[in-house]
């Protein structure tokens, strides 16, 4: 809301409440006699205010139906003085804070325009207020029927509107929302006559009777949309459970993760730590807001560390109940909850959700992420055993390269990808490597594989895939780089090879560090397209560049570069 609005709102209640503060003292003499049953009718409002009933993306109230009996025995004035105090209960029940105190002036109007006009259509009918009632005063009900649809119809016609007009929000359940209203209305008519009629017949007494009926339907009426509430949170939160199983990567289960806290919870920011040996590792940072997470949370921030030493779920819903925890938390932040995650009475990991908001995370909300922090420890370990088990299954265990099954579907992958454009093979073998085995040994021989993994990865560009082709031959992947820079970058590795020693133990002899040095031959092939005007496939593009390593350049003395294309230009080719 802007804020010139917000200050027209403002003015607009201050003046209208001053008013009717002074209607008020201009008549202050005529209520003198009531004073006592006025107050009790606004202590049961009260009560009733404080106590809404949340119904889905519904916020019930039923104090109106209180000072509608106000309205009836005191007259409009006292109505709605009343209701523009008690309003403060309601809307501090319904989540009033600092960052949204403009709902104090528009929702006070929003009841005063509709009390108002309520009260011209009773009017209208024939109804009068401040007089002796009985059932047949207001013509068998009509006049007191058509206030209560009046004020139930013009109230969420206006909400209607603001929400339109001053929020911009096109999407709104307007006819769902009356017919909610009706429904309430339903159950608190009668009790509003039976109210009426028990005061004209006992008096003040009526009210605590009343008010004990009032409150007790309300409490009922909570009890059963939690209970709704929390059995259909159970059936998604189980849903989630399935999802979460059905992820194979940390992606896979931080997107399921975010989409179901969304659902769930009133959120800002989202912290997932892992847990190894009681060291904290930032697993995955969200802000709603999408800002940054600060460098100093990668090992975890206070409030969590507090909350996986005392091993136990930890939550605030003010800022001021963190006490001196989690001061690297941004400090607009008011709500979080930290859960530790365990798995067979370990904990893997930790899971942190903060809100702007206070008191975001209430009771049914904790329940539910208690249970989504197990199945998420669960996922996390089946992820990363996966993980896991993927990692090895594609790469080499000396090298920790790719291994040729996974490079040649990638290579598949990335031909068909490229299509048109042009992919290049660098194949490498170390010359005369078995001799590397048998004077220093073998395991001298895999420092030397291991020495030239690390500068194959540096050496080749960041969209190149390096894989161990096998025994002492390696290979590169180049997508999208013509024949002629592929060249480059084999020249730099056949120049990083035969200029910078390997230092290795020689464990044949004495074990005494000794430097070689370890040359290669490389053949380097792109694919083009063949005699059927096809681009070149991936087993034809490892045998061009097989053939270029070996006929261009273990054949020609070895330590080499060959490229397909220039060798071809060799007469005996």
């Amino acid at each position: 809301m802007k804020n010139g609005t917000e200050r027209i709102l403002w003015f607009s209640w201050v003046v209208v409440l001053m008013m009717l503060i002074a209607l008020l003292i201009t008549r202050s003499n005529s209520y003198e006699f009531i004073l006592v049953d006025l107050f009790a009718f606004a202590a049961l409002t009260t009560l009733t205010a404080v106590m809404p009933i949340k119904y889905r993306t519904h916020m019930i109230t039923v104090f109106q139906w209180v000072t509608l009996v106000i309205f009836l025995k005191f007259g409009l004035v006292l109505e709605l003085l009343v209701t523009q105090f008690v309003l403060f209960g309601a809307l501090y029940a319904t989540g009033l804070n600092k960052t949204n105190f403009y709902r104090i002036p528009l929702n006070s109007l929003i009841f005063l325009l509709t009390s108002l006009l309520a009260a011209c259509v009773f009017f209208l009918f024939g109804g009068q207020t401040n007089q002796p009632t009985t059932l047949a005063t207001y013509n068998d009900f009509a006049a007191l029927i058509a206030y209560v649809l009046t004020f139930l119809v013009a109230n969420h016609f206006l909400i209607y509107l603001v929400r339109r007009y001053l929020f911009a929000l096109k999407r709104q359940q307007f006819f769902k929302g009356v017919l909610i209203e009706l429904a309430t209305a339903a159950l608190f008519f009668p009790l509003t006559i039976i109210l009426i009629i028990s005061y004209e017949q006992m008096g003040i007494n009526a009210i605590g009777f009343a008010g004990l009926t009032f409150i007790g339907i309300t409490i009922v009426l909570q009890l059963y949309n939690q209970s709704t509430i929390t059995n259909h949170l159970l059936k998604e939160v189980t849903k989630f459970g399935y999802e979460l199983n059905a992820c194979l990567t940390r992606e896979e289960l931080f997107e399921q993760l975010s989409l179901k806290l969304n659902a769930f919870f009133n959120w800002n920011q989202l912290l997932l730590y892992e847990v190894n040996n009681e060291k904290v590792a930032l697993l995955y940072a969200e802000d709603q807001k999408g800002a940054t997470v600060h460098l100093q949370l990668r090992n975890g921030e206070s409030y969590s560390r507090y909350a996986l030493e005392s091993n136990s779920l930890m939550v605030a819903g003010a800022r001021k109940e963190w006490g001196k925890l989690g001061k690297e938390l941004p400090q607009n932040l008011e709500s979080i909850i930290a859960i530790p995650l365990r798995r067979k009475q370990e904990i893997v990991g930790l899971l942190t959700i903060t809100s702007l908001k206070q008191r975001s995370f209430r009771g049914n909300q904790i329940m539910i992420l208690e249970i989504m922090a197990n199945m998420l420890s669960i996922a996390l370990t089946n992820v990363k055993s996966f993980e896991k088990t993927k990692q090895q299954s594609e790469h080499c265990p000396l090298t920790n390269l790719f291994n040729f099954r996974y490079f040649e579907e990638r290579l598949k992958a990335t031909i068909n990808q490229e299509k048109e454009q042009p992919v290049s093979l660098i194949l490498l073998d170390l010359d005369h490597f078995k001799k590397v085995n048998d004077t220093y040994g073998h395991q001298s021989g895999n420092d030397v594989l291991c020495g030239v993994a690390d500068r194959l990865k540096r050496l080749t560009p960041i969209d190149g895939v390096v894989a161990r082709y096998g025994g002492e031959e390696f290979v590169i992947l180049l997508p999208n780089t013509t024949e002629e820079e592929a060249t480059f970058v084999a020249r730099d590795i056949w120049d990083e090879l035969r200029t910078h020693p390997f230092v290795i133990q020689d464990d044949l002899t004495d074990a005494r560090e000794i430097e070689i040095i370890v040359t290669a031959s490389i053949g380097v092939a792109t694919s083009s397209i063949n005699e059927e005007n096809n681009m070149d496939d991936a087993v034809t593009l490892i045998r061009k560049a097989d053939r270029a390593m070996y006929n261009g350049a273990k054949q020609q003395g070895r330590d080499k570069v060959a490229s397909f294309n220039e060798m071809k230009k060799i007469p005996h080719f």
